[in-house]
């Protein structure tokens, strides 16, 4: 039974966040694969690398005039601004897949990880190597809200913080998200007891002038310490 006098003091939490401990999630934008990191030179082919970001072309697409390569992300970026193609100056832009052939090409070229761990892989095993990869940097991400934290420390404070905490109501038994609390107390039903002007839940106002209501106990001693001292 919890009985208080301002809804701030009190907080039923039923769910806590689980804080994994696990890689970042990969960062397309921020893998680089320039021709140093290709393990044998000769591979290099100028036109599958991206203009725009200089890596090796991930997720790539290609001009439908000069089938010059391109990363997904970089056009995404690139052409909301200028919507010409930067190889052939072609005008608006248009990209197309790769041929069959040049998307086999690309996929296959070797270079060594981008996170400097000296493992050889290429675009078609490189999501997979990174999501072993133990030079890629790690964190603990929360199940709840998906924030991510370096230190464990940080985690620990974000679990009894998180703002997707399950809340149970101390008055009403209203269950909800910790940052809907607020939200919730304009509509929280409760009753005051006349007696010591506590907030409680309505089902148990005849529980707490039983056995919890302090002024209620009291005026109950006192009748029992005349009826003492009447015998």
């Amino acid at each position: 039974m919890i009985i208080i006098s301002d809804i701030d003091q009190q907080e039923i939490i039923t769910l806590y966040p689980t804080l994994n401990y696990k890689n970042e999630p990969i960062d397309w934008k921020k893998i680089s694969i320039n021709k140093n990191s290709l393990v044998d030179k000769n591979s290099y082919i100028q036109e599958f690398f991206c203009k725009y970001c200089s890596s090796l072309s991930k997720k790539p697409y290609c001009c439908a005039k000069c089938e010059y390569n391109f990363c997904l992300n970089c056009l995404e970026e690139n052409l909301s601004n200028i919507n010409s193609c930067i190889n052939c100056n072609v005008s608006p832009f248009n990209e197309k897949n790769l041929s069959e052939n040049s998307k086999d090409k690309l996929i296959n070229i070797e270079f060594y990880c981008p996170e400097n761990c000296n493992a050889i892989t290429n675009l078609r095993n490189l999501e997979e190597h990174l999501s072993q990869c133990e030079r890629r940097g790690k964190c603990f991400v929360c199940d709840l809200c998906n924030s991510k934290f370096l230190t464990e420390e940080q985690a620990e404070k974000h679990s009894t913080e998180c703002p997707d905490r399950n809340y149970k109501c101390p008055f009403c038994f209203y269950n909800c998200l910790v940052r809907q609390k607020e939200d919730h107390k304009s509509d929280c039903k409760f009753v005051i007891c006349e007696k010591c002007l506590c907030k409680i839940p309505p089902n148990y106002i005849k529980y707490h002038r039983e056995s919890s209501c302090f002024v209620f106990q009291k005026v109950i001693e006192k009748i029992a310490m005349i009826k003492d001292k009447l015998l």
